[in-house]
């Protein structure tokens, strides 16, 4: 996008800066391709099926790798650091299908959604395990196939799985309290999947049966939804009722700022804070879960291709309109405008 420099030739320079400061104001967003990590197989750096993906506080991108059941680390730039996991079993620090992460950005243990175990795993952010909790069942505590995972500010722990809820835990473990029922109600899910914190400790769900994004109080209070079935723009998903499709992946900036995958239509979209539809980028193949950090880069899974990108998501100020000629008149007055080149 150009930008311009005003030169002002007016006594009445307050005037011209106003209108500039308003045009400038209204502001276009980018969602930008930056680069992208992985290609399909089993070795270090390769994916079969990336399904969860996080930041953690310096940097680094971790990834639930599904079909090789485990946890790959990369660095900022995407260069493979480590990995932990990749044997297919129920033992301490083994997985059968690991899908949600999130970082505890205080301590740095990293908490894994093991899929097909229906319990959550807790590692150390070097990847030693620590502890594990829940198992398959209704009761309070227990999963049937926990997906979505996220990290209060005070650490909790919160938990989607296929019965319709969402559990909140301590960071040891202990349940805490749940919300959520089977249904298409107020304040009701239908395969809730990847969950995200808000800056003011909302709890976003991605409400996948629905097609929608469901917004809930630190407490599990329905505050809103947006988002219907659809290939519009701030829309979602396709499929049946017997096989859902809706959105699979969900984080929020610092801003408030959404990001959805919209995965059967292979997009990302971007929402406000109130959930006005901003923006999108395609180019995906089945995206899942995503996340975002303070810089604005956005990690998302993009399962069918077997790859994580990285996206820059960039508010940049939008210009007023220029006219065929470069000297405009305001009440007498005039101002010159000059092209200056883009300033990252």
């Amino acid at each position: 996008m150009r930008r311009f420099n005003v030169v002002l030739q007016t006594a009445n320079a307050a005037l011209v800066s106003l209108f500039v400061l308003q045009a400038m104001a209204s502001g276009a967003v980018s969602l930008d391709f930056d680069f992208a990590i992985g290609t399909e197989g089993s070795g270090p750096g390769q994916f079969r099926h990336p399904v969860g993906v996080a930041f953690d506080a310096s940097g680094r991108i971790l990834v639930t790798d599904d079909n090789n059941n485990r946890i790959e680390a990369f660095d900022s730039q995407g260069n493979f650091l480590s990995m932990f996991g990749g044997v297919g079993g129920s033992g301490n620090g083994e997985f059968k299908n690991p899908q949600g992460i999130a970082i505890d950005l205080v301590t740095g243990n990293i908490v894994i959604g093991d899929l097909n175990n229906h319990r959550i795993q807790i590692f150390s952010s070097s990847g030693t395990f620590l502890s594990t909790f829940g198992s398959l069942g209704s009761g309070n505590g227990q999963f049937n196939h926990p997906h979505g995972i996220a990290i209060t500010a005070s650490g909790n722990i919160v938990v989607s799985d296929d019965h319709d809820r969402v559990q909140i835990f301590s960071s040891s473990g202990t349940y805490l309290s749940s919300f959520g029922s089977s249904g298409s109600g107020i304040g009701q899910l239908l395969g809730p999947s990847a969950l995200a914190i808000g800056p003011g400790g909302d709890i976003y769900v991605a409400d996948t049966g629905n097609y929608q994004i469901d917004v809930f109080d630190p407490t599990g209070n329905f505050i809103r939804a947006f988002g219907s079935i659809g290939n519009g723009a701030g829309q979602f998903g396709g499929g049946s009722p017997a096989s859902p499709y809706g959105p699979r992946g969900i984080a929020v900036d610092s801003a408030g700022n959404v990001f959805v995958s919209d995965t059967i239509n292979s997009r990302i979209e971007v929402f406000d804070s109130n959930g006005n539809y901003v923006t999108e980028a395609d180019g995906f193949h089945s995206p899942q879960m995503l996340a975002v950090d303070t810089n604005g880069n956005v990690a998302v899974a993009d399962y069918g291709n077997n790859r994580v990108v990285v996206l820059n998501y960039v508010p940049e100020p939008s210009t007023f309109t220029l006219f065929s000629f470069a000297l405009l008149a305001i009440g007498g007055h005039r101002f010159v405008q000059r092209r200056q080149r883009r300033t990252e």
